[in-house]
């Protein structure tokens, strides 16, 4: 294999959101899966990654799948709980937080042509929103 000496920088902020509403309990990539974003060529890396219920929810587990193979094999990377929370006009909601963007070491790297993808374990109608900020990477 050789080696790239080709430096990658950042090039393109982006902002992407998912809303995942169908209950999946699987941890091995199968079962209803949503797609967050796909990286471009030259990879991504993930600045904030954040989810929220649109609805009145029950404790439920978030958790975030990567491909790196066009969407064939989904790996499991991560998992938050959600705690219950009803909607209200007086109060807010907590949102799940994966990457803080406060915090560039918790930024997330996404190699090339990678997808990002989310799913809850308690089905919700109205929802759950992933939302992502990232920068796409380019080749100098």
């Amino acid at each position: 294999m050789s080696l790239n000496k080709t430096p990658v920088f950042g090039s393109t902020p982006g902002y992407a959101a998912a809303i995942a509403s169908s209950a999946n309990t699987a941890l091995d990539g199968t079962g209803t899966l949503y797609p967050i974003f796909t990286a471009g060529a030259d990879g991504a890396i993930v600045t904030s990654l954040r989810a929220m219920a649109r609805a009145t929810v029950t404790i439920t587990a978030c958790r975030l799948f990567v491909s790196t193979d066009g969407g064939s094999t989904k790996n499991f990377v991560d998992e938050k709980l959600m705690g219950a929370y009803t909607v209200t006009v007086t109060s807010a909601q907590t949102p799940v937080v994966f990457v803080n963007k406060v915090n560039p070491d918790e930024a997330m790297r996404l190699p090339g042509n990678s997808i990002l993808y989310a799913s809850i374990a308690v089905a919700l109608s109205g929802g759950i929103v992933f939302a992502a900020e990232y920068t796409s990477l380019t080749q100098a």
